[in-house]
C-alpha cells in the first residue's frame, strides 16, 4: 500500500513539474493534468481488456495516475489563484 501512495506522490510531482514548465501559458498548464487524467482512464479500460494479474497491475497504475493528476490539478489551481492575487 505504501508503494501505491509513493507512486502517486512521485507522479504528482512529475505532473506538477511538467505543468510548471508552461507557467506562462495558463491553458496548457491546466491541460497537462487533464491529459494525464484521460491517460489514466484509458489505461483503466485497457486493464479490463487485458485481465488477470497484468490487468490488475495496470488498473492500480491507472488509479495512481488518475489520483496524481487530480491532486496536481488542485495544486495548480491553488498556485494560479495565489499568483492572480
Amino acid at each position: 500500500m505504501e508503494q501505491f501512495w509513493l507512486m502517486a506522490f512521485i507522479l504528482t510531482l512529475i505532473i506538477i513539474g511538467i505543468s510548471l514548465l508552461f507557467k506562462n501559458k495558463t491553458a496548457i498548464m491546466f491541460l497537462v493534468p487533464c491529459i494525464f487524467m484521460l491517460l489514466g482512464v484509458v489505461i483503466l479500460i485497457v486493464s479490463f481488456i487485458v485481465g488477470r494479474w497484468t490487468g490488475m497491475s495496470l488498473a492500480i497504475i491507472s488509479i495512481a495516475v488518475f489520483i496524481a493528476s487530480a491532486l496536481s490539478l488542485i495544486v495548480l489551481g491553488v498556485i494560479g489563484k495565489i499568483r492572480n492575487q
